[in-house]
Parts: C-alpha cells; sequence; structure tokens
C-alpha cells in the first residue's frame, strides 16, 4: 500500500457532542472533544494506520455542516419543499 503525501478528513459533528472524522479514500475514523483534540486524533490515527515513518505531511479537517454522523430516517411523503426545511436547504 503507498502512502498519500496528504490525507483529507471530513468532519462532523457528532450527536453525542465533538466532532467526528472519517478519511477520503481509506479507512480511518477518529474523534475529537474539540476542534484540537480532534486535530491531533486524526494526525494520530494517520500515523498509526500508514505507520510512524509513513510519507504523510499534510492532515486536513474538512468540516462538513448540516449533516451529523447519526442517519435520520425521513418519512416517504416529503415534499421537496418540505424535505429540504428539514434538512435547511433551499428548495430544489
Amino acid at each position: 500500500m503507498s502512502n498519500p503525501a496528504e490525507i483529507i478528513f471530513e468532519v462532523t459533528e457528532a450527536v453525542e457532542g465533538g466532532h467526528d472524522a472519517r478519511a477520503l479514500g481509506c479507512s480511518i475514523f477518529t474523534q475529537g472533544e474539540d476542534w484540537a483534540d480532534l486535530k491531533a486524533m486524526a494526525r494520530n490515527a494517520a500515523a498509526c494506520h500508514f505507520g510512524e515513518d509513513s510519507s504523510i505531511k499534510v492532515v486536513r479537517l474538512h468540516l462538513v455542516q448540516g449533516r451529523s454522523s447519526c442517519r435520520m430516517k425521513l418519512p416517504r411523503d416529503l415534499s421537496g419543499q418540505r424535505l429540504a426545511k428539514l434538512l435547511h436547504r433551499r428548495p430544489f
């Protein structure tokens, strides 16, 4: 497995507080209580996954707002307008 020079984590707010982070392109998942803790945990998780002597130079955290790490079940009869309001987005 080749080591990337950069890893990007998609960050969402956790339901129970703090943040969840998933790496794009590889199977790394971590959590942190606040942003500084999450940055340290993401670097540590990448180092554990690829090894301490890996060539990873950059670990990026990308906050995705409007989505949480839990999946909610939506009623089937939602119109585009109601669904957009529910998801806090503009109508389709």
